[in-house]
């Protein structure tokens, strides 16, 4: 289990609550399945510790020390 503190778990729990309301008021069958990314990777990233988005911008910050489309030269 990764070693992130209380504050950040809230903090990635938060939206994925506020996207699944938003998803329940607006109805199952007509919205994106796009809207069930951020549902089902936050609430993972908070109970796991392992945050995939963060992995993914660490991994391309290492690699040439900047991203690969040019935005941090």
């Amino acid at each position: 289990m990764g070693k992130i503190s209380k504050e950040w778990r809230i903090f990635l729990m938060i939206p994925a609550v506020v996207v699944f309301i938003g998803i329940w008021l607006t109805g199952f069958s007509v919205v994106s399945w796009v809207l069930y990314v951020p549902i089902v990777l936050l609430p993972f990233a908070s109970i796991t510790g392992y945050c995939p988005g963060m992995h993914i911008v660490r991994w391309c910050r290492k690699s040439k020390g900047r991203f690969a489309h040019g935005i941090g030269k």
